[in-house]
């Protein structure tokens, strides 16, 4: 199957060239990109999938009590809680989940593990809360294609760097219900590659904070910038076509 990626603008509707049918594409067309969710498999769950599922269920369980989306986000992603318990316990709840998950993933550099929360932090936030401002916060390589819109698959998926990944993963089942064999083993392997000291990758906000620097949130939201290691050719062999395979230094 393949599906154009022309189908939405960010924020209005796109002009259609023929009718469709959305009871059977199960998507509004004539809905703007920022309110058109992804298509997720809700039976038979993966354990990878179910990490991301669960969370999901509760934030938005605590917003429709009348928990404020501020609250529960804050206004940035707390990456001072990788590393530090008190920053941890006064963090947000969805920067204390993509805290906990950025840690689970065995990349080698605090710097790596910010960056990847950062994003995480960014693509959750409007899957709980989509509104126009919290759909273009998120890079554009980053945001939901057709075929996540269009295919139904697991929501882990979502989050994986590459657009061109996601799409090669929702298109074979067989790695689709491996995640903890095939991801776990690439997660490892994932570089953000800043080229600058650790120092100039994180500063600290009027509250005395740290958070991310300018410059190192431009280095991380340009995809050109991530790499994998060749490990995941051991599962998808074509994948130089899909994604950056780092060999060496860069």
């Amino acid at each position: 199957v393949t599906i154009s990626s022309n189908l939405f603008s960010p924020v209005g509707g796109a002009p259609l060239s023929q009718s469709l049918n959305p009871e059977i594409l199960g998507v509004d067309l004539t809905a703007p990109a920022w309110a058109v969710a992804s298509t997720y498999l809700n039976d038979d769950l993966d354990m990878m999938s179910t990490v991301y599922v669960d969370f999901i269920i509760e934030a938005k369980r605590l917003i429709s009590s009348g928990v404020a989306p501020e609250r529960l986000f804050g206004l940035l992603p707390d990456v001072e809680a990788l590393v530090n318990e008190v920053a941890y316990q006064r963090s947000s709840f969805l920067s204390q989940w993509t805290a906990r998950l950025a840690n689970s993933f065995g990349m080698p550099t605090l710097l790596c593990r910010m960056a990847v929360m950062w994003l995480h932090w960014l693509l959750m936030r409007w899957i709980i809360h989509p509104t126009p401002a919290t759909y273009l916060a998120i890079p554009d390589w980053y945001r939901p294609t057709p075929y996540q819109m269009f295919v139904p698959h697991p929501v882990y998926i979502d989050f994986q760097m590459w657009p061109r990944l996601r799409d090669t993963v929702i298109q074979r089942v067989d790695l689709q219900f491996q995640p903890l064999y095939w991801y776990s083993e690439a997660a490892t392997t994932i570089d953000c590659n800043w080229s600058g000291s650790d120092q100039d990758a994180v500063c600290y906000d009027a509250n005395a904070r740290l958070t991310l620097s300018t410059p190192f949130v431009q280095h991380l939201t340009d995809l050109g910038n991530w790499t994998v290691g060749p490990i995941i050719r051991k599962h998808i062999p074509d994948a130089c076509t899909i994604l950056q395979i780092k060999y060496g230094p860069m």
